[in-house]
């Protein structure tokens, strides 16, 4: 997406001139003889001084080609230009269309993008923004052009499209084309000054641009004849076009040409841009039609091998080279028409070609544009392997897309269905029923594949059912939040006898398919399970850890001493946890489960902060950021965003979280859409940064949570920063109510690391307990908790002081409200006892308060610290 027009744009038109003229086919005739218009490209020079720029416009008013020409002109930019097509509605296929654009500039970066997926959430889209902000080199002006913006009718895209908007990127200005007005909210920037809007009004021809086109055509004219061609068409640019068409074809004749344009535009396309073209040449224009859908396309990959045919005239105004999309454009008039023409392809012709964009289309990173063109050629076998080239769990959207072509698939013309067909029904349907949240649905369907091939013996059947039922154990991991019934070792062992029944070898499948989907935590328990479910869990992830020996892929492996080590170190046995977090590493990084290893990594973190060992903690951190090296680890960014953004907030630095994780007052105040793992990391860093009413309207607007996201740890820590955050906003008594629950929901304090880890923000909800007589919790159990937290959080204070020396972090002095009233009396001359009287307060408080102002300020009397103050501009 990035295109330096010296070097990548010549380059590409050095290409695609040698591919045309090898076909016989000169660039000329698909290349606009585009007349410079002085006027038009004023008006874009001055929206462009905008943020956002508007181009808005009915069809055949040269939009896309006014914006083209004005950027070509511009020296030394960056190019962002998405040729957006009906397809685009489907997020993922919008981000393909997204990173296609980037790899023409920087592959590495489309690589990272299309692991990164489509940001979909507030925070996600934050994470996206950085990685923006760090690709601004020394250019001048970046342009991000969102063109056909009319065929976009998904939120998800006109969100995304809303929040480009809106970024704050110096010298980034988007433009948007389109028929009609964005349906983006844009108020805020509007309001001051900074879109520009350029209409069909600006986009006419003036008489006198009128005069220059047709000078240039070599078409003659009197001034009476110009002003009856200009009254024609009203300045509308492909009319002009289209008039100076007919008239290179019939010289003289302005009444014919007059008469025409007047009649029925498809009727017009029939007589001028159609019936005297020979077949061969309707043909391939009609096979560029068939792939319109495509953002662009290699001329080689879409054309006869004699290219496009030399018989048509006057085309340029209907196709043309875009050289941003390095590929070609059919004007949206001709291509409706073109479309209508379809029936002239045999089946052979259009399989073919067919064929072609399926090949182009994978070779260019479009999957789900290659998924598509595999279901139209019955090449069910690539379908698979696109499929086993993604993670095991998609995304939303991508799954909805790809469910509905799976599903839309065929029986040949004998009613027989293949092998490949079968497995995609069987195996891909219930994973992306799942993807899409319908759990239940993806269960009964692997239910039903199972019910119709259990009484089949032969190798087919055997792997329908051991995939069958290694789905039905996947699935279980999500349900059994709710169900509280854990059966997936049932399953897994009845997938592993079937497995070793078949003759099928297994598939080749890359490292993202087989790599654990890890969620928030490992301990898939959810909310109202009794203790023994927790037992019942633990046991259940051992028996799975043995059967996963005897699975191809061992996927999963080292889940079960993950699960042992969360178990203990919430229970607070940091040594049994620790032993456990080492083995999860070496059984997950024997068989490549990256995600399984990172999360280990993450207790073993903080076991090292609950210790205040610093170096093991830097140490500990060097080796998380080493996964950011590892290609195959998909979303390796995320986690480490993820866990690092917790230890930071939660030794007292917010400014380091990553910002993507990080929402504004407006965002807190919507309906909150994210997994538990990015909610608890949030609302830590509301606490940490003392941001407590954002906090609250954060966790508030956290409700409701999907059924599979409750889980019992997460809504225990969730109630408990709840209750942090109402005592630090002097709700007392709703502090109260939540600490009791989050008490009784860690079984009354068992899992007593939930605490622990608060450190001092513990301290005032333990006060108030202990002052309110029966609030539910023990008060040797509070007064237990308190001192361990206050052990923490001095252990964490030896963290922290070592994480801000290796940073170069200067320490900053925080003074109460009540410090400094204190230290401003002080500064006007006041004693003690006139500071009492002044602030209200009694002598004992103000000499308390005095002593910590010397302690802060490092100040040994009251000239001292009035003196400390003022330098470091504490007071005025």
């Amino acid at each position: 997406m990035q295109i330096k027009f010296k070097q990548t744009a010549a380059k590409g038109m050095h290409a695609m001139v040698d591919g045309l003229n090898k076909g016989g086919f000169s660039i000329l005739d698909l290349t606009t003889q585009y007349m410079p218009r002085p006027r038009i490209y004023d008006i874009f020079e001055q929206a462009a001084t905008n943020k956002l720029v508007y181009v808005i416009a009915g069809t055949g008013y040269g939009k896309t080609q006014a914006a083209h020409n004005y950027i070509r002109q511009q020296q030394d930019v960056v190019v962002w230009w998405i040729q957006l097509t009906e397809n685009d509605n489907i997020s993922s296929r919008f981000w393909e269309s997204y990173r296609h654009s980037v790899s023409v500039d920087n592959p590495e970066l489309a690589a990272k993008l299309r692991e990164f997926g489509f940001p979909e959430t507030s925070a996600r889209f934050k994470q996206f923004a950085e990685i923006i902000r760090t690709l601004k080199g020394p250019t001048h002006k970046i342009f991000f052009v969102l063109d056909d913006f009319h065929l976009i009718h998904s939120e998800e895209a006109i969100l995304f499209a809303e929040r480009c908007a809106h970024l704050q990127i110096p010298g980034v200005c988007i433009v948007i084309i389109s028929r009609k007005e964005p349906g983006i909210n844009a108020v805020s920037l509007i309001s001051k000054g900074k879109v520009g809007v350029i209409t069909e009004d600006d986009l006419r021809f003036t008489v006198a641009e009128a005069e220059s086109f047709f000078l240039q055509q070599a078409i003659p004219f009197s001034q009476q004849s110009l002003l009856q061609m200009f009254e024609a068409v009203k300045g509308w640019p492909i009319g002009m076009n289209m008039l100076a068409a007919i008239l290179k074809r019939r010289p003289g004749n302005l009444k014919y040409a007059l008469d025409v344009m007047a009649q029925n535009i498809m009727k017009l396309l029939e007589t001028e841009a159609w019936d005297d073209f020979a077949e061969q040449s309707k043909k391939a224009l009609v096979k560029l039609s068939l792939l319109s859908n495509l953002p662009a396309a290699s001329l080689k990959g879409i054309s006869d091998e004699a290219g496009l045919p030399q018989d048509i005239s006057g085309l340029d105004s209907f196709i043309r080279f875009d050289d941003f999309a390095n590929g070609i454009k059919i004007h949206p008039l001709y291509l409706e028409f073109l479309q209508n023409k379809h029936h002239i392809l045999s089946h052979e012709e259009r399989q073919e070609t067919y064929q072609k964009a399926a090949r182009w289309c994978a070779e260019n990173d479009f999957y789900m544009d290659a998924m598509r063109y595999y279901a139209k050629l019955g090449q069910f076998e690539l379908m698979i392997k696109t499929l086993l080239s993604y993670p095991f769990k998609l995304p939303c959207d991508a799954s909805e897309y790809l469910l509905s072509i799976i599903e839309n698939l065929h029986e040949d013309s004998k009613g027989q269905q293949s092998p490949s067909l079968l497995f995609l029904k069987n195996f891909f349907t219930p994973l992306l029923l799942a993807g899409l949240g319908r759990l239940e649905e993806a269960k009964n369907r692997s239910l039903m594949v199972i019910k119709e091939w259990e009484l089949v013996d032969d190798p087919l059947a055997h792997l329908f059912l051991y995939t069958s039922y290694s789905n039905l154990s996947y699935i279980d991991m999500y349900t059994c939040t709710y169900t509280h019934e854990y059966n997936s070792p049932v399953y897994l062992k009845k997938s592993v006898e079937y497995s070793k029944r078949t003759s099928i070898p297994p598939a080749e499948i890359t490292g993202v398919f087989v790599n654990a989907d890890v969620r928030s935590f490992a301990c898939a328990v959810g909310e109202n399970a009794g203790l023994h479910k927790l037992d019942e869990f633990l046991e259940a992830a051992k028996q799975v850890a043995l059967l996963i020996e005897e699975t191809h892929y061992k996927v999963y492996a080292g889940y079960d001493d993950l699960v042992a080590c969360e178990y203990s170190y919430f229970k607070n046995q940091p040594n049994l946890a620790r032993n456990h977090a080492h083995n999860a590493i070496l059984k997950a990084r024997d068989k490549k489960q990256h995600s399984i290893e990172a999360m280990a990594d993450n207790y073993l973190l903080r076991i090292a902060m609950q210790e205040g060992d610093a170096s093991l903690v830097k140490e500990t951190l060097r080796h998380m950021r080493s996964h950011l090296d590892n290609p195959d680890f998909w979303n390796r960014q995320m986690y480490y965003d993820l866990y690092t953004g917790a230890f930071y907030a939660r030794i007292g630095l917010p400014e380091m979280v990553p910002q993507w994780l990080v929402m504004d007052e407006k965002e807190a105040m919507s309906r909150i859409r994210m997994p538990m793992r990015e909610l608890i990391v949030s609302a830590i860093y509301y606490i940490s940064a003392k941001k407590y009413q954002q906090a609250l309207m954060f966790l508030c607007n956290s409700y409701p949570r999907e059924p599979h996201e409750r889980f019992l740890f997460g809504e225990s820590k969730l109630l408990l920063l709840t209750a942090i955050a109402k005592i630090k906003t002097d709700d007392t008594q709703g502090a109260l109510v939540d600490f009791t629950k989050a008490y009784q929901m860690s079984f009354n304090g068992m899992f007593e690391m939930f605490f622990i880890e608060r450190g001092k923000e513990l301290h005032p909800l333990v006060v108030a307990a202990l002052n309110q007589t029966d609030c539910g919790i023990p008060e040797e159990w509070l007064k237990t908790i308190d001192r361990r937290a206050s052990i923490y959080e001095k252990k964490i204070a030896v963290v922290t002081a070592a994480i801000k020396n290796e940073h170069n972090i200067k320490e900053s002095i925080l003074l109460s409200n009540r410090e400094i009233e204190v230290l401003k009396d002080m500064y006007h001359g006041l004693s003690r006892e006139e500071i009492a009287a002044n602030q209200y307060l009694s002598i004992n408080t103000v000499k308390k308060t005095l002593q910590s102002i010397y302690v802060k300020l490092d100040a040994s009397n009251n000239v001292d610290a009035v003196r400390v103050a003022l330098e470091k501009k504490l007071i005025d």
